[in-house]
């Protein structure tokens, strides 16, 4: 994996985050979260 696609890769997973704490208002359901929806 190049440099460049670990950066994509990391700003998609923070993204997903920034997401997934706005659906949750907040709470820890994230990881639970992240992998049904993929």
């Amino acid at each position: 994996m190049t440099e460049e696609q670990q950066q994509a890769l990391e700003a998609r997973h923070a993204l997903q985050e920034a997401i997934d704490r706005r659906d949750n208002g907040g709470e820890y359901g994230r990881s639970e979260l992240s992998i049904t929806s993929r």
